[in-house]
């Protein structure tokens, strides 16, 4: 029933390297983590006496949860591994980029916390004007009114004059600065 030949088959099982195969590969991170302490959040079963057996995820993963502890693993992995320079490099050029990231986030949240200052002054100021101009809008609304109250006691009984005072829609102070001129061009005909 099996289409494929019976040496396919140890291919389809998991791959899992033993202690020998580790040892003959190139140097990887679990040897040289095995000197540093195990995490005191790991579950019951797996203490140091479980396995024998460091998974390299488990210590990546554990490495990353700690950065003091990814720092200490980087000092004993350029110690121990035969290409110390160029890993040293490489490690040394990514602790140089983090420390600009962070440099560079510090700098952001800086500008950030500046530039919500200045909206919040800018929203004040704003404010206060709206404030001033209210003010100014009540103050002269209620000098029209007064100067229409004083206009409507003189030329009380005239109705067409009345009219027009209710539906003027400018100040009428205007009005009081051309009623001189108006009455100069009256005597001007009563003249001729």
């Amino acid at each position: 029933m099996n289409d494929f030949p019976s040496h396919a088959q140890p291919q389809q099982q998991p791959h899992l390297p033993s202690a020998a195969a580790t040892s003959s590969q190139q140097p990887q991170r679990p040897r040289s983590l095995a000197i540093l302490p195990q995490p005191s959040h790991t579950s019951p079963g797996s203490g140091p006496n479980a396995s024998a057996y460091t998974s390299p995820v488990s210590s990546t993963n554990t490495l990353s949860n700690s950065s003091s502890l990814k720092r200490k693993s980087i000092a004993l992995e350029s110690a121990s591994s035969p290409r110390s320079l160029e890993e040293a490099s490489r490690l040394i050029a990514e602790e140089d980029k983090r420390r600009r990231n962070t440099a560079a986030s510090a700098r952001f949240r800086v500008k950030k916390k500046q530039r919500e200052n200045a909206l919040e002054s800018h929203a004040k100021d704003l404010e206060t004007k709206v404030q001033e101009l209210k003010g100014r809008v009540t103050t002269l609304e209620n000098e029209n009114k007064w100067l229409k109250d004083l206009l409507m006691e003189k030329h009380g009984s005239n109705e067409d004059f009345i009219r027009l005072i209710k539906s003027a829609p400018f100040p009428l102070s205007s009005l009081a600065k051309e009623d001189p001129d108006d009455d100069d061009d009256d005597n001007d005909d009563n003249d001729e």
